[in-house]
């Protein structure tokens, strides 16, 4: 992968993200470096580039933003807003993805490639949609 080092920084975000959330929901959970091992579960979740957030950030957010350069001649300062805006929900989606994944084994299988990444990747194309159309609706402009 050529953005190893960036899928490397963004999982050990995803990491900490991932154990905050669990905590924070009241799911004791233990993290050992990139492994997050969670009660209940005889296999522990090992977070490396293939299960990053970037895995999802990265069309996410060129895909708006090459949405809306088609739609405008260059992007505005708002429009570099709904792209982090963008990113942070693609991060967030990301976060339940790899919680969904502590279930266990067949969990795991099906949210890293099977159904349940098919699921997560119509999300991330209707959440870059979504907001491609909020950003560049005429009414909007106008206030």
């Amino acid at each position: 992968q050529g953005l190893t080092v960036l899928h490397a920084l963004v999982s050990w975000v995803d990491v900490r993200a991932l154990d905050g959330f669990m905590r924070m929901i009241g799911q004791p959970v233990t993290r050992i470096g990139n492994l997050i091992l969670s009660p209940g579960t005889q296999d522990g979740l090992v977070i490396l580039a293939g299960c990053a957030s970037t895995n999802l950030m990265l069309p996410m957010g060129l895909g708006l933003a090459i949405l809306l350069l088609v739609s405008r001649d260059r992007l505005s300062r708002r429009d570099y807003g709904w792209i982090a805006l963008t990113l942070i929900v693609a991060a967030a989606i990301n976060i339940v993805r790899l919680y969904l994944m502590l279930g266990g084994h067949d969990a795991y299988e099906n949210w890293h490639k099977g159904t349940g990444a098919s699921i997560v990747s119509v999300a991330g194309l209707v959440v870059t949609m979504g907001v491609w159309m909020i950003a560049t609706d005429p009414k909007r402009a106008q206030t």
